[in-house]
Formats: structure tokens, sequence, C-alpha cells
């Protein structure tokens, strides 16, 4: 799981509305796809993909790196609970 100040830190980068509900994670998705890019780059280069949440945190988030979908996932449903909105079995990697 992805501690409190990771998660306020993706979500700040995010720049959110105060929109609440499925507005709010219909925001969250759109502005996260808009600022991390999906791409298979580390893996053609040869670098391993680490799944452990501060791997993916500093690769996604600090760094701005791309990632497969399943690296992604955990990074919005993890922040699903700070947004006050239940998490959806679709999002889990």
């Amino acid at each position: 799981m992805t501690s409190a100040p990771m998660i306020e830190q993706y979500l700040h980068r995010l720049a959110l509305s105060e929109a609440k509900g499925v507005a709010l994670v219909t925001e969250l998705i759109e502005k996260h796809l808009a600022r991390y890019a999906f791409s298979s780059l580390n893996a053609m280069a040869g670098q391993p993909l680490f799944l452990q949440t501060d791997a993916l945190f500093e690769r996604l988030v600090v760094n701005q790196q791309g990632g497969y979908c399943f690296e992604h996932n955990p990074q919005c449903q993890d922040s699903c609970p700070d947004l006050e909105s239940p998490k959806n079995p679709a999002m889990e990697g």
C-alpha cells in the first residue's frame, strides 16, 4: 500500500478539483492519463520491473517514467480511499 505522504504528493501533482464521487474518480483517471505515460521502454531496455509500492512510486511519480497498466493501476487504486471512493476490482493490478 502506498504511504500517506506518497499519496499526497501524487494527488498534489494531479491538481484535482473539489469534485466528489464519480466525477472525482473520472478526473483522477483523466489527469493520471495526461501526466503519466503507458510504455514498455524500461522492459525493452532490459531494466527490471519492480512491483513494490516504493519502486513503482519512484519510477512513475517521482521520475515520471512510463509503465504498464498493472504498474499504473495500484497508484490510482491506493489513492481511492483518500478520495472517499470505493475501490473498483477492475483497477486491481
